[in-house]
């Protein structure tokens, strides 16, 4: 083979491998702008499909995960405070009564009450469940037992109220500790004083800073 027949061998052979490069680039080119072109036309729908390709991709492929919604627990419309009535218990054998007092700021329907008593109370009069067909917005009840302490410990009495409004069921809970409650009391009102007090300080020093920074404070001439 002479040098001339080489030379046109090679560059027969580079114009095949420059013309198949350029097919490939040109096939390239073309599949991008499809998708550019696809994606401009449809941009949220591709957003969706990459946000649930990345969804799948944590878990397990080719599995769809369904979305759960998130809820809140609804207020309920009742409130209700609990109180003694009479003298506290003081010790194992000593009677005392409580009354708690509901109401509602939105009508409220089939009203189930139930008191729960621990072991080392036990009930003298009335009943630890009433029930109550409609409570309005304007109207309380009052539900009252009287309880004899057995235990010579501090013992935790619950109330509780469930009703339907608006076609949801709601409900609350009431605590009440038989020898305890006068100093849990005491304390918490000792806590709000404090806070109440704190508070007031925190707002005389706001104020001085504040009168402080205006006298400092010179205007640019």
């Amino acid at each position: 083979m002479t040098v001339k027949q080489d030379q046109h061998q090679k560059g027969s052979w580079q114009s095949w491998m420059f013309s198949r490069m350029t097919m490939f680039f040109g096939l390239g080119v073309l599949a991008a702008g499809t998708y550019v072109a696809d994606y401009l036309r449809n941009p949220q729908t591709n957003k969706a499909q990459q946000h649930h390709h990345t969804h799948n991709h944590k878990h397990d492929p080719g599995i769809e995960y369904p979305l759960i919604p998130h809820t809140t627990k609804a207020r309920s419309p009742m409130q209700a405070s609990v109180e003694l009535v009479g003298d506290e218990p003081q010790k194992a054998g000593d009677e005392f009564a409580l009354k708690v007092t509901l109401l509602s700021d939105k009508p409220v329907r089939d009203v189930k009450a139930k008191w729960i008593l621990p072991k080392g109370v036990e009930l003298v009069q009335g009943t630890t469940r009433d029930y109550i067909n409609e409570l309005g917005v304007d109207k309380e009840v009052v539900f009252s037992v009287q309880l004899k302490q057995l235990s010579s410990s501090n013992e935790r009495i619950h109330f509780r109220a469930t009703a339907s409004h608006s076609g949801m069921r709601s409900s609350l809970t009431l605590q009440y500790n038989s020898i305890d409650q006068a100093e849990i009391d005491r304390k918490n009102r000792n806590l709000r004083e404090l806070a109440s007090e704190q508070m007031q300080k925190d707002l005389a020093v706001d104020a001085l800073q504040k009168e402080k920074a205006l006298k400092s404070f010179k205007p640019a001439e």
